[in-house]
């Protein structure tokens, strides 16, 4: 126990001197500009949120992550990265200019040049251009959280199926995931979500995990929003990573899964499908759609596998066409696509899309991608299709910068 609390002490330490100096290095770019009355003003605000920004992960750790409420804990981690984001690409750019000018004072001090020394003054253009990219940066993480993060887009997409039997051709399946209603403020942004997906007027709805962040309770205020979902043919449902609290300090691994078996008494509740590594089968006319689910499996070593395939697949041998839930869309290249029941097609979330990033005609780009090559969108490969939903809700940053959340309307088509 010793040994744990000395090791979050050194993170806590090396963290919060990673963050000073972040400060600390940008500074430089916001010293060089303004009167001397001006500067020292400037100075004492930033570093006034400097030192204010720096100790909230020392709050975090003596007050408690647990004990603090989800709104002002959504509100800190926001600030944090509303914060030091714009202050390390402020620091990137004045290091490529710090990376020049030793350059080239190594060159010329190589080439003895001592009758034409170099200056190592910064220049101010460049510190100017950090500061405008830094500060545009800040504008639109703020914006981020109050706009982009509830400004809801409707994707549809079409899905040709191979061997999909015309009595299911047309479906209309909308998709939804990673809500995380443990980061919302308020049941607005949910009761949103409801209407908007009442207005798709969809066949079956699928949510693809994530419901909660860390407990089961969070989903409370909201059972009675969700309640009113509704589709002809049902609502599936399968949990994502975050659903099955590995994500708080619990007091044992006994409460943990007590929580997590909460959370599929709430499912029953509101009558939803809750594919737990099962499927479901639809009949029409003697042809057969089999819906399976799994729980949250990935590629990634860091989050626990709970999802099985073979046991969400087995009975489903004489199904005309498979549709699969899974969170993670690493499972797909991993097991999915080789698996000997072909699956003709995937539906996941889990990346956010990282919450960040550029979507225009012919750019698409996002960190998720340095983790995730299949991160937002529909992907083919051999036949079969994986669409990785951008999620509705958020984590950590209570906002999306270039990347909107979304409701996903699928048509099934015949071919």
């Amino acid at each position: 126990m010793v040994h744990l609390c000395r090791q979050a002490m050194t993170s806590l330490l090396l963290i919060t001197a990673f963050f000073l100096f972040v400060d600390l290095y940008a500074f430089q770019a916001v010293r060089a500009h303004g009167r001397f009355g001006q500067r020292k003003i400037v100075a004492i605000v930033y570093w006034l949120l400097a030192l204010l920004s720096a100790s909230i992960p020392a709050v975090f750790y003596f007050y408690g992550w647990e004990r603090i409420g989800i709104i002002q804990r959504s509100l800190m981690m926001s600030w944090l990265i509303v914060h030091y984001v714009p202050r390390m690409v402020i620091g990137l750019f004045l290091l490529l200019e710090d990376s020049y000018r030793i350059i080239r004072w190594l060159f010329s001090h190589m080439q003895k040049q001592a009758g034409n020394p170099v200056s190592l003054s910064r220049k101010r253009f460049l510190s100017q251009t950090a500061l405008i990219a830094g500060g545009l940066l800040s504008l639109q993480f703020v914006y981020g959280m109050a706009r982009t993060a509830y400004h809801y887009r409707i994707v549809r997409q079409p899905l040709r199926i191979k061997g999909l039997p015309r009595v299911f051709e047309g479906m209309n399946i909308v998709q939804i995931s990673d809500l995380h209603v443990g980061s919302f403020m308020s049941r607005h942004p949910v009761e949103e979500v409801v209407e908007r997906i009442h207005e798709q007027k969809p066949d079956a709805i699928f949510f693809t995990g994530d419901m909660v962040n860390n407990r089961s309770d969070e989903l409370l205020p909201y059972l009675p929003t969700l309640r009113r979902l509704r589709a002809p043919l049902g609502i599936f449902a399968i949990r994502g990573n975050h659903d099955f609290g590995d994500y708080y300090d619990w007091g044992s691994e006994a409460e943990r899964q007590a929580d997590a078996e909460l959370l599929k008494q709430f499912y029953e509740e509101l009558g939803w499908h809750l594919l737990n590594n099962r499927h479901y089968l639809l009949e029409r006319q003697g042809h057969k759609l089999a819906i399976a689910g799994v729980d949250n499996w990935s590629a990634h070593k860091r989050f626990r596998q709970y999802g099985n395939l073979e046991q969400a697949l087995t009975g489903t041998e004489d199904v005309n066409v498979r549709l699969l839930l899974s969170h993670d869309p690493s499972h797909w290249d991993a097991q999915v696509l080789s698996f000997p029941l072909p699956v003709a097609a995937t539906f996941s979330g889990h990346t956010h899309g990282f919450q960040f990033g550029v979507e225009l005609p012919g750019l698409k780009w996002s960190p998720a991608q340095w983790l995730y090559p299949r991160w937002a969108g529909l992907y083919e490969e051999q036949g079969k299709y994986l669409y990785v939903n951008r999620g509705i809700g958020f984590v950590g940053y209570s906002g999306r910068v270039g990347i909107r959340p979304e409701i996903t309307v699928f048509q099934l088509i015949a071919v």
